[in-house]
């Protein structure tokens, strides 16, 4: 669990939440899901205790605490509309990798058959990066 700047009696879950309460307006949860560009689950599960995050998780949740903290607006609704679009899009497109499993043809195979599987597993990949705006 990411604890590395909680108080000892705090954990890194009731940290997030006493400074994402203490903000007025009082900020959702979703919001600083979108900055920390993490689902609203995970917010709402650290929250609860009922999951732990990576460190780089917790550093990114941190920062949108600390900006919205600052005075950032944060993200607007529209953006967080696209977000979800975007993440729903990307799951639809890898989902469509389930018929080229790698274990069938592994990377490098040099075979007709394994090249163009390969070929289609890179593009799924790559459109799913792209629906997700990591190329922009």
């Amino acid at each position: 669990m990411v604890n590395d700047e909680a108080t000892p009696a705090m954990t890194f879950g009731e940290e997030v939440k006493a400074r994402r309460t203490a903000l007025t307006p009082t900020v959702g949860q979703a919001q600083i899901a979108a900055l920390a560009d993490v689902s609203r689950n995970t917010i709402s599960n650290l929250e609860r205790n009922a999951t732990e995050v990576s460190p780089k998780v917790g550093r990114r949740i941190r920062t949108a605490l600390a900006r919205l903290e600052n005075g950032d607006q944060g993200v607007s609704e529209s953006e967080l509309i696209e977000r979800a679009t975007r993440r729903r899009i990307a799951q639809e497109i890898e989902a469509q990798l389930a018929p080229y499993p790698e274990d069938v043809f592994p990377e490098g195979s040099d075979t007709p058959e394994g090249r163009y599987i390969a070929a289609m597993r890179h593009a799924y990949r790559t459109a799913a990066r792209i629906a997700r705006g990591a190329d922009q």
